[in-house]
């Protein structure tokens, strides 16, 4: 009876010890399960943190809109019928590019006309003999006019007073002949000025019939064809540059006021993993919609590499202190 006691004890005794075990390692298994899930959480929680303080750096521009500024529609300026019309959609054109050509005969007969002017004038405005002649003209007769005189001293009365009277007369005139051929050649001059001027404005008046481009942009589109006839005010093409564009958006009343002109902003196209492109705010709105109490900004890019394009889908966010 003793023994069997015994035994049942020891076979108590070790299903204790083993039970035991089992709920140690339990035990530990849950301790190290819920440390995991707290440093898991506290991680979480300071990543929200640095997201938040990362939202608060930056806000998003709303509602972005990519235009080019400098769109251009490219005029005729004078009118006449399209003799050359040098471009097309597409094509990219730089400072001066010729775009089109309008017949100028008339223009260009101006300027053959003025130059033939030119030459005359040139050779008038040159010309000395008329001044060189009354010089020697009033020479000759400033010297008939000392030699009356010095005649009448040796001897008085050798010329009566209405002869010397002529000669003092032609020596006056001789002299008043200089002053007008004096001024017979700075008459002369002005007058070849003022053809070097008629022939500049000709030379103009045909260069307005060439039409060039302004600065680099590409052609987006042709109004004319060659062979018609255009108005000064008719619109040729129109021609865009996206080296620079601007971006349109609008912001919070409350976001707008940390927000300044020359402040940095980042850009970078929808659903795209391009990087960012760095841009600078060109234009907070004094004024705020009163409806939906929203301010509109202007964002400048620099579009060199062209990476960009006028109504593009993009995201822009802009730096706050």
């Amino acid at each position: 009876m003793i023994k069997h006691l015994n035994s049942s004890a020891l076979c108590l005794w070790s299903s204790y010890k083993r039970c035991g075990s089992h709920l140690l390692f339990v035990g530990v298994f849950l301790w190290g399960l819920s440390w995991n899930f707290a440093f898991a959480q506290s991680k979480a929680l300071s990543g929200t943190s640095e997201n938040n303080r990362t939202n608060n750096n930056w806000i998003e521009l709303k509602n972005p809109l990519v235009k080019a500024p400098n769109s251009i529609s490219v005029a005729a300026g004078v009118q006449g019928i399209i003799e050359r019309l040098q471009v097309r959609e597409g094509d990219t054109c730089g400072p001066g590019t010729p775009i089109a050509k309008i017949r100028c005969d008339e223009a260009e007969m101006q300027v053959t006309r003025a130059e033939l002017s030119l030459q005359i004038a040139t050779l008038k405005s040159d010309r000395k003999v008329d001044l060189l002649f009354a010089k020697k003209s009033a020479e000759v007769a400033n010297q008939e006019l000392s030699r009356t005189l010095r005649a009448n001293e040796l001897a008085t009365d050798t010329y009566p007073p209405n002869e010397v009277d002529r000669y003092r007369l032609l020596a006056e005139r001789a002299a008043l002949e200089i002053e007008r051929a004096e001024v017979d050649m700075q008459l002369n001059r002005l007058n070849r000025d003022s053809i070097v001027v008629e022939l500049a404005q000709a030379k103009r008046a045909v260069e307005r019939h060439t039409i060039t481009a302004s600065e680099e942009a590409v052609v987006v589109d042709v109004f004319k064809n060659v062979g018609e006839w255009v108005e000064p005010s008719d619109k040729l093409v129109e021609i865009i540059s996206i080296k620079k564009l601007r971006i349109e958006g609008l912001l919070e009343s409350a976001q707008a006021a940390s927000v300044q002109r020359g402040s940095q902003a980042e850009v970078t196209v929808a659903d795209s993993k391009a990087p960012a492109v760095k841009a600078t705010v060109s234009f907070v709105s004094p004024t705020e919609n009163p409806v939906n109490r929203q301010v509109k900004v202007f964002v400048d890019l620099e579009n060199s590499h062209q990476a960009f394009r006028p109504g593009m889908a993009i995201q822009v966010r802009i730096a706050v202190e």
